[in-house]
């Protein structure tokens, strides 16, 4: 029953919100735990950060994937091989690491592949992980290479090395 006096709250403006945030803020304004203003608030800094996503057509998402064909032959590279030769067909951005490869590109682009990949390993073995790891840095481009350059150059050199360290002179001396 309203007393008479008693401001009305308007009900929250909700547009642009998910739907778990739309329902927290009616939630929170028939508890009074929140106005219609705050929520309006929240609703532009929603539509900032969707446009700001949408107009982000200039970056990309890195993916980091690793598949893991179980039950099989302890050496996968045969299997990998042909789980690489679709990432190779797809025409983004890639690189192989000994225990993973990380893939460049939209969403839209990658997550086929990334399914293709996990189809491919099926063929081979009934049962197959996939780890996914996803780096998305708002308007950020080539991952890939600037991540890497980023550590060496504050390390002040390449820290790629596929060969064993050749000893340095010092530590040949101590020993």
């Amino acid at each position: 029953m309203k007393q008479r006096g008693t401001p009305t709250i308007a009900p929250p403006a909700t547009s642009g919100l998910s739907s778990l945030d739309r329902d927290r803020a009616g939630s929170l304004a028939d508890e009074g735990g929140t106005s219609a203003a705050s929520v309006e608030s929240q609703e532009k800094v929603a539509q900032t950060r969707t446009e700001a996503r949408a107009g982000d057509s200039a970056g990309t998402l890195l993916f980091e994937l690793s598949v893991l064909p179980i039950g099989g032959d302890i050496h996968l590279s045969d299997e990998l091989a042909r789980v690489l030769e679709v990432v190779d067909r797809s025409g983004l951005r890639y690189q192989l690491g000994p225990g993973s490869t990380c893939i460049e590109g939209a969403w839209e682009s990658v997550l086929p592949v990334i399914r293709a990949c996990h189809e491919e390993a099926r063929r081979a073995s009934p049962h197959v992980v996939t780890l996914l790891r996803i780096e998305d840095d708002q308007g950020q481009r080539d991952k890939i290479r600037t991540n890497v350059e980023s550590v060496e150059a504050k390390v002040g050199k390449p820290l790629e090395r596929s060969q064993p360290a050749e000893p340095s002179p010092s530590k040949l001396a101590s020993e």
